[in-house]
């Protein structure tokens, strides 16, 4: 055949595979996708698909099902049906593989994605088994192996406690007082009784304090218990604590952790008595003036007589007292006080003894004042007021609460330091009975005949000092005033 013939018969061969949807006619000669005989036809690769698996290895519990996931490539152009089929290396109570879908379809330069479970029972062996999954066409054939490992299962849930707290983050600032919420909540079913415990951390000479109302609960089960916890700032260091909550049952033992949040408060304390009654032998009636810049609440106190016997009431819910109020505090001893710890002798307030009461607040701070039921020919003063005229003068509204006339006779003031002014030529008042009087001391250059023993000093916002008034009788009275 001459070249012509050769020519005419490829023409020929050529239209024949254009009309057949075979060969695009164009600028040049293009392989259809996918086409076997544009490969016969070295007119481009041959097309074709890929295999893969992200989960290789897969494990999976005894008595469950797990996924294999596998994904289909298209290659050169490749679209088509491919037929998949999965199978497992077989043995005695080996596990179950089935595919998601007995076909998948793909088109030029796609992917697609389908997974083949295995399923196992309780009476499945544990050990290693290969996956194959294939795919397969009319012309084309490929598979994959994934290794499955059948594990044990885990051990079933038993029953159990849980500690929760309502609120779950405790903000207080220094010297507060709060509580929250502690319960515990029974797990399928659990049932017996819970000890707890409480401790907070970091601790220290500053810490705040926590304790529990209870420090064991019965659980029935499937049910709930609670009690009150207490956290106590007192003077506390401002910052951040945690509170530890320990649950024991048995074997059990559950840790809860709460966050508690100290701030910082500015302003100082300063309680001054300003009159006292009795109404009992068991029943004592302080008036309290705040002088302060900060809110006090009274949360304990302690009596003590003249042997140091003492009545002390450490979860007492005393008054609050705002900044330049008064407050009335009833403090009672003996019969008179079912919460009392008495530490020493018995006693009741008899006429004629002197005894000291002392105050706390919520920022750890303590007040002590003495008062007594007075005797006749016993003197006995207490102040109602006072006010601070300048930097050197302060006058202060003093009582008689006995049945006799006193004459003050000299006077000392100190300071927080320990510097004093002594005037002992003080021509002071002569106070009747059940009177009030307005007593003038004055330190420094307004008082002359002063003498000064330490540093000299005068009366500056925010500090306390101390002043002993002297009786003719000798007698002395101190009083405590802020300015």
């Amino acid at each position: 055949m001459n070249v012509r013939g050769h020519v005419r018969l490829l023409s020929v061969l050529l239209a024949g595979l254009a009309g057949a949807g075979l060969l695009t006619v164009g600028f040049g000669l293009t392989p259809l996708s996918g086409s076997v005989f544009g490969s016969m036809l070295g007119l481009g690769p041959k097309g074709d698909f890929s295999m893969s698996s992200s989960s290789n290895p897969v494990v999976v519990q005894q008595g469950y099902t797990g996924p294999v996931s596998i994904t289909i490539a298209s290659l050169n152009h490749f679209s088509g049906d491919i037929g998949m089929t999965a199978t497992i290396t077989t043995s005695a109570n080996a596990p179950i593989v089935k595919a998601s879908e007995s076909s998948v379809k793909l088109t030029p330069d796609d992917t697609v994605s389908f997974s083949v479970s295995v399923a196992t029972t309780s009476s499945t062996n544990l050990g290693n088994y290969n996956v194959t999954v294939r795919g397969k066409t009319d012309a084309l054939s490929h598979s994959i192996t994934v290794s499955t490992r059948i594990i044990s299962p885990p051990p079933p849930p038993t029953p159990d406690f849980d500690l929760s707290s309502n609120p779950f983050a405790l903000t207080t600032t220094q010297g507060g007082f709060l509580s929250a919420t502690l319960t515990v909540s029974s797990i399928l079913g659990y049932s017996g009784n819970v000890a707890l415990a409480a401790i907070i951390y970091p601790s220290g000479v500053n810490s705040p304090s926590v304790f529990l109302n209870l420090t064991s609960l019965q659980l029935l089960p499937g049910g709930t218990n609670s009690t009150n916890y207490f956290v106590n700032a007192f003077n506390a260091t401002a910052g951040n604590y945690v509170i530890a909550i320990t649950g024991i049952s048995g074997s059990l033992s559950h840790t809860l952790q709460v966050s508690l949040s100290v701030n910082l408060v500015n302003g100082y304390e300063a309680l001054n008595l300003e009159f006292y009654a009795f109404s009992s032998a068991t029943n004592a009636t302080l008036d309290i003036r705040n002088f302060g810049s900060v809110t006090s609440s009274l949360v304990a106190y302690y009596v003590t007589d003249a042997n140091f016997d003492q009545y002390s009431l450490t979860t007492w819910s005393g008054p609050v007292i705002s900044p330049n109020q008064l407050g009335i505090v009833t403090v009672l001893i003996g019969a008179g006080c079912s919460g009392c710890v008495l530490s020493g002798s018995a006693f009741t307030f008899t006429p004629g003894n002197d005894y000291r009461i002392t105050l706390i607040t919520t920022y750890n701070n303590q007040f002590t004042f003495t008062i007594g039921p007075p005797n006749p020919n016993q003197e006995a003063l207490s102040i109602d007021a006072f006010s601070f005229t300048s930097s050197t003068n302060v006058t202060l509204y003093i009582r008689n609460l006995g049945t006799i006339s006193v004459q003050l006779a000299s006077y000392y003031v100190r300071d927080a330091s320990g510097d004093a002014y002594a005037l002992t030529s003080f021509a002071g008042p002569t106070i009747a009975p059940n009177s009030v009087v307005a007593v003038a001391v004055t330190i420094g250059s307004s008082c002359p005949g002063c003498t000064l023993t330490g540093n000299a000093f005068t009366f500056v916002n925010g500090n306390s000092y101390t002043i002993i008034f002297v009786t003719s009788r000798n007698n002395q009275f101190s009083f405590t005033v802020t300015k």
